[in-house]
């Protein structure tokens, strides 16, 4: 539990004769947002959502709290009826005061999220117009959705967002995912500006510096071991936005885990973030029909917080340049080089949800409903550290498919690929590992593979060292195999 020394929300409103600024109403906003993002993703609505219940951290971060009416749901949980109002009153939103029951939904919290903007920025609550105003003065304004215009003097974005959150007809009213990706909202959102408004750091070229042209600070808050780790994690959340960023950019797109049972596109948004209980992998727009597949799967480090695109994100922040940690470059070099690439999230768990309950199943899931439905005649692995844990779990549950497609099995990490050792796993993989030797000199090792110098001493820069080493196997193992006969 983390204790936040900087109160909650309502005392910083209203406990002051200066009113937020509007930027400082947005960052709020969005990380509120951000925060339902990830809870109904998990399929969890806090339904008593208040300025009461959000605090300030040290860093001037926001942190939901008091998750005692929250309550998890399931696809067919959500069709479930409710006869109980939620929270504070005047959080409940229109469909929780009719006489007939209604669905218990994440649309509860949008509503909330609402009277919560509102107050930001007119500090007072929404739908009381007097203080001595009842229940049945309120009760109807809520059902109506009658608030005090906000002035002309605020942005028209604010404006147009609090009544689209106050949209009476849950099924019309937005997800936050439509809020967060809607045109107003995430021109807020965008993590480069995050990093430099939250925690005063920004980019030059591919490296994140501090405004005094340093490096990220390791230990910003001196020997306190909690804030520092409570920043690290906050600046690791808008790092792992701004990944996802790039590689979009590189015209990846996601797939939704688990995947979908069908798609309407009349009702359906094409993005999987939106209606997704679960977690999403990144692929290449080929991925079905490119002749040979790359698949990258992360490691298990960092208390198992990799995300896809990343090796180390440790490495990511502290390091030189975003390159050093994450899977960028074997991205690059795998599409310019016609391969498909599927990249796996396995770290990005979700409780009683298929495919995203542990990192095994959420690896042998991808595996069977993904890769194995891909035309691929040749595919190669790239794991690093616990990853490769991932590969032998793989090798022993889809032995024939992966003999008859798998050519290059390429491992990083402090030891050698933990795979059964037989005369094919002898032939198709190879580990980089830590070593003070040169990058590519053959390292002696307690394992019958081929292991090789990484050319570091450090286990989470062995993806970026052994790089060049890494796709030159890949692409050696891709000229002396046909398919069907991989071994040769």
């Amino acid at each position: 539990m983390e204790y936040c020394e900087n109160g909650d929300l309502y005392e910083r409103v209203t406990k002051t004769d200066i009113r937020l600024t509007e930027d400082e109403i947005w960052e709020w906003f969005v990380q509120l947002c951000k925060a339902l993002e990830y809870m109904h993703s998990c399929r969890v609505v806090h339904r008593d959502l208040t300025t009461k219940n959000i605090f300030i951290s040290r860093d001037e971060t926001l942190r939901v709290g008091d998750f005692g009416l929250s309550k998890r749901y399931s696809l067919q949980a959500s069709r479930q009826l409710s006869r109980q109002t939620i929270g504070a009153a005047l959080a409940n939103p229109p469909e929780m005061l009719n006489d007939s029951a209604a669905p218990v939904s994440d649309k509860m919290d949008v509503w909330a999220a609402g009277t919560i903007l509102y107050f930001m920025i007119m500090r007072k609550l929404a739908f009381v117009k007097r203080e001595q105003d009842r229940d049945y003065h309120i009760v109807p304004r809520i059902k109506a959705a009658d608030y005090d215009p906000i002035p002309n003097s605020v942005s028209e974005g604010l404006r147009k967002t609090v009544k689209w959150l106050f949209t009476i007809e849950p099924t019309r009213r937005p997800s936050i995912r439509e809020v967060l990706s809607s045109s107003t909202v995430s021109a807020y959102t965008n993590p480069a500006d995050r990093l430099k408004k939250v925690y005063g750091l920004e980019w030059k070229v591919d490296t994140l510096l501090d405004t005094t042209g340093q490096s990220v600070k390791q230990n910003y808050h001196g020997n306190n071991v909690r804030d520092n780790q409570t920043r690290y994690e906050g600046i690791a959340e808008l790092m792992t936005e701004e990944l996802y960023n790039r590689m979009l950019k590189l015209e990846l797109r996601k797939l939704s885990v688990p995947k979908r049972r069908s798609f309407d596109p009349r009702t359906d948004h094409p993005d999987p973030d939106f209606d997704n209980p679960g977690t999403v992998i990144f692929c290449s727009r080929d991925y079905v029909v490119a002749e040979k597949l790359l698949v990258l799967i992360h490691g298990g480090g960092d208390n198992m917080r990799t995300r896809a695109g990343q090796w180390a994100r440790r490495t990511m922040i502290y390091s030189k340049s975003i390159e050093s940690g994450t899977q960028l470059p074997y991205i690059r070099a795998a599409l310019l080089q016609g391969y498909g690439l599927i990249i796996l999230n396995g770290n990005d768990k979700r409780p009683d949800i298929e495919g995203c309950r542990s990192f095994e199943e959420h690896t042998l899931y991808v595996w069977e409903n993904y890769v194995m439905r891909s035309e691929a005649a040749y595919i190669a692995i790239k794991s690093h550290s616990n990853g490769g844990i991932m590969v032998r779990s793989l090798y022993q549950k889809f032995g024939d498919h992966f003999r008859t497609k798998v050519y290059a099995n390429a491992f990083t990490g402090d030891n050698a690929v933990p795979m059964p050792i037989d005369d094919y796993t002898k032939k198709v993989s190879r580990s980089w590992v830590v070593s003070h030797k040169l990058l590519g000199e053959a390292v002696e090792k307690d394992s019958p593979l081929d292991c090789f110098s990484a050319g570091t001493d450090e286990h989470s820069l062995t993806p970026h060292k052994a790089f060049v080493e890494v796709f030159k196997f890949i692409e050696e193992r891709f000229r002396d195999s046909s398919p069907g006969n991989l071994q040769s």
